[in-house]
C-alpha cells in the first residue's frame, strides 16, 4: 500500500522561487507533489518578453492575473486580459508573450506534469505550427464559460474535460460570506487552490488555516479538507482537479445560471440531498457532522 502524501499549504510569497529562460517565476506544485497530475507556477513576464513552449504531452492552461499577454500558435495571436484564460491542447507548440511596458503575471498549469524542466523552451526564433483541429486553443474572455451555482457558491468553468482530454478540469469560484462544502474526501483526483482575492479558512486533516491573496493549497486524494468563507464579502478562488471530470457532479446537483449576476441563495435541502446521493459516484465521501 501506497504511503499517503502530505496536504500542501502555500500563503503568499511562499513556494520555491527561481528565474527560469530569463524570468521569474513562484513554484505552487510540482508533479513530484501530485502524483505527476499536475504542475502549476506563478510567471511573472518582463515587458516585451517572449516564451516558446514546445509542448510535447502536456496541456497548458494559462490565467492572466495581471496585465495581459498574448498566446501566438502559427500564425494566430490571442490577446488575453486580466481574468481571461486559455488551453493549449497536447502537442501545440505555441508562444507567451508580454506585448506591455510592465510586467504581467500568470498563473500557468501543466498537465499531466512534465517530466522535464519547466517550462519547456526551445529557440526563440522557432515558429510553432498552426493549431489543427485535433490540438485547438481554447479561450475563455472575462465572464465566459458555463456558471453554475452549486451549494450556494458561483462556479465559472474555464476548462472541463471534455476541453483537456481529460487531463484537468478549472474554475472560478466565488464563496459567498458563510460559504464553502463540508468536510469531505477524493477517491479519484488531486485538488489544487489558489487564493485570488479574499480570505478562506480551510480545515486540512482537523487543521484549520487561513489564507488569503495568493495563497495555494494542494489536497491529494484522501486527505479530509474543507474551506469556508468566515468573511462578511465574497472571496474567489480557481480550483483545479486532475483528472477532470467533477464538473459533472455539479451539473447534476447545481443550477445553470443563463444570468450570472442572478442572486444565488444558500443551498436547499433538495440539493444537499442530491449531493449526499450522488457524490459517492463521484469518488467523494462527505463527512457530515452527526449530532451527540
Amino acid at each position: 500500500m501506497s504511503k499517503q502524501r502530505k496536504p500542501q499549504l502555500l500563503i503568499d510569497g511562499e513556494g520555491m522561487r527561481g528565474c527560469i529562460v530569463g524570468h521569474p517565476i513562484r513554484e505552487l506544485a510540482t508533479g513530484n507533489q501530485t502524483d505527476s497530475r499536475y504542475t502549476m507556477v506563478v510567471q511573472n513576464l518582463p515587458p516585451e518578453y517572449q516564451l516558446v513552449e514546445a509542448n510535447p504531452s502536456s496541456e497548458h492552461g494559462i490565467y492572466v492575473r495581471d496585465g495581459e499577454v498574448r498566446i501566438r500558435v502559427g500564425d494566430h495571436s490571442i490577446s488575453l486580459k486580466e481574468g481571461e484564460f486559455a488551453n493549449v491542447g497536447t502537442g501545440t507548440p505555441f508562444a507567451i508573450l508580454n506585448p506591455g511596458k510592465e510586467f504581467s503575471r500568470i498563473l500557468h498549469v501543466v498537465s499531466p506534469a512534465p517530466t522535464g524542466p519547466f517550462p519547456m523552451a526551445v529557440p526563440m526564433d522557432s515558429r510553432p505550427p498552426m493549431a489543427t483541429p485535433d490540438n485547438p486553443v481554447l479561450v475563455r474572455r472575462s465572464g465566459e464559460g458555463r456558471h453554475i451555482a452549486a451549494v450556494g457558491d458561483l462556479y465559472r468553468f474555464l476548462a472541463t474535460a471534455d476541453e483537456t482530454n481529460g487531463h484537468y478540469s478549472l474554475w472560478e469560484a466565488t464563496v459567498f460570506p458563510g460559504g464553502g462544502p463540508p468536510p469531505h474526501i477524493h477517491l479519484r483526483e488531486e485538488e489544487g487552490f489558489f487564493v485570488l482575492q479574499g480570505q478562506v479558512t480551510f480545515w486540512i486533516d482537523g487543521q484549520r488555516h487561513q489564507t488569503f491573496d495568493g495563497s495555494f493549497a494542494n489536497m491529494p486524494m484522501g486527505v479530509e479538507h474543507a474551506f469556508k468563507n468566515e468573511t462578511d464579502a465574497p472571496a474567489r478562488m480557481l480550483i483545479l482537479v486532475a483528472p477532470g471530470g467533477l464538473e459533472k457532479m455539479f451539473e447534476r446537483t447545481g443550477e445553470v445560471l443563463a444570468d450570472p449576476a442572478a442572486p444565488i441563495g444558500p443551498p436547499s435541502l433538495q440539493e444537499i440531498e442530491t449531493l449526499l446521493k450522488i457524490a459517492p459516484e463521484y469518488g467523494i465521501e462527505i463527512r457530515v457532522p452527526t449530532e451527540h
